[in-house]
């Protein structure tokens, strides 16, 4: 991709979402390296959209089970954003990332830490987290189309937050996909119990009310009289 034909904000933006897509296909060193390149391409003082992106190249080196620079990534990405006094609820989520790393290099005691740290994150920013997503989406979109005097970093930063936005819709939905199937099949599996119980109850209340059918009185069958021992041949008419 040449920088020559697009502005550096969009350049960057792009090599951002190839990078994102690079990622969910499982193509995880082109992702590393569209990331990396937006990220030689940030300014330095763009801390907020600089710890972004080390959060996207710490998640890539995560997959590629190189946990080391992974957890170096996800550091840095906690300590820029927090530099800026940014409230975002990435917070917990980043923590919980760097948890789990030091859970697989058995640092449990670090692990419990920023495990703690995340759900205290999640009450201070609880109703950040539960915030429409559809409305920030809608919000960000409009502030696109309608402030013209938006520089082209500023509108480069807003692209870059609606993306984020989508990546937390997403990782929310997988962290409770899973819990509300469980209710889902327990609450079926109690609904069958339930109508199976009905029934055998309704069969058994049937069966005290309802006559017993009288036993039908069955044509006598003529024998032939050659009868062999131990054998009955019936010959019907």
């Amino acid at each position: 991709m040449n920088e020559k034909f697009i502005d550096l904000p969009k350049f960057i933006v792009l090599h951002i979402i190839i990078g994102y897509n690079s990622f969910h296909i499982s193509k995880y060193d082109d992702a590393l390296n569209y990331y990396n390149t937006a990220l030689d391409s940030l300014d330095d003082d763009d801390k907020k959209s600089r710890g972004h992106l080390y959060d996207h190249i710490g998640d890539v080196y995560k997959m590629k089970d190189d946990f080391e620079n992974a957890l170096k990534c996800y550091e840095q990405s906690l300590e820029m954003l927090r530099s800026q006094y940014y409230k975002k609820r990435c917070f917990p989520i980043i923590c919980r990332k760097i948890a789990e790393i030091h859970q697989i290099k058995n640092k449990h005691e670090k692990a419990i830490s920023y495990e703690d740290e995340a759900d205290q994150l999640d009450k201070i920013y609880k109703r950040t987290s539960d915030e429409n997503h559809e409305k920030v989406l809608e919000k960000y979109q409009k502030q696109l189309n309608t402030q013209s005097d938006l520089s082209p970093r500023e509108r480069a930063e807003i692209l870059l937050l609606m993306g984020q936005c989508l990546q937390h819709t997403v990782l929310r939905t997988q962290q409770h996909g899973p819990q509300q199937q469980s209710q889902q099949g327990s609450q079926h599996e109690q609904q069958q119990g339930s109508q199976q119980e009905q029934q055998q109850e309704s069969q058994q209340h049937g069966s005290q009310h309802e006559p017993q059918p009288q036993p039908q009185p069955q044509p006598q069958p003529q024998h032939d009289e050659r009868q062999q021992p131990g054998i009955l041949i019936v010959i019907m008419q």
